[in-house]
C-alpha cells in the first residue's frame, strides 16, 4: 500500500463538498466527508487500475457523484482533487489544469 498525501487544494475541495452537503441535510456532509475518506483509502490498494483523464489517474467515489483525481510521486500518492462529476469536462479540466 502507498503511502497518501491529500494536497491542500484536494482538502478544499472535501471542504467544499462537506458543507454542499451539510446544507441539503445535517449530518450529511458528515457522511460524505467519511465515504470519500473511505475511497481515498482504498485508492492506496490498487495500482495503475483506475484509468487516466486529463493527465490524473482517476478514482470514482462509490457513493457520490464525485471524482478523486491522483498522481504518485515516487512511493507518494498525491491526491490532487476531488471534484463534483456534475460540472462540464471543460470545467473539471481547467481546474485540474490550474493546479
Amino acid at each position: 500500500m502507498r503511502k497518501i498525501e491529500v494536497l491542500e487544494e484536494a482538502q478544499h475541495d472535501l471542504i467544499r463538498g462537506y458543507f454542499f452537503y451539510e446544507g441539503q441535510d445535517q449530518g450529511l456532509g458528515s457522511y460524505f466527508r467519511n465515504q470519500i475518506r473511505l475511497d481515498i483509502r482504498a485508492i492506496g490498494d490498487y495500482f495503475g487500475q483506475h484509468r487516466i483523464y486529463f493527465g490524473y489517474h482517476r478514482a470514482l467515489s462509490h457513493v457520490f457523484p464525485y471524482a478523486i483525481y491522483y498522481r504518485d510521486f515516487d512511493d507518494i500518492r498525491h491526491i490532487i482533487a476531488i471534484l463534483d462529476m456534475r460540472q462540464s469536462p471543460d470545467k473539471i479540466q481547467s481546474m485540474l489544469k490550474a493546479r
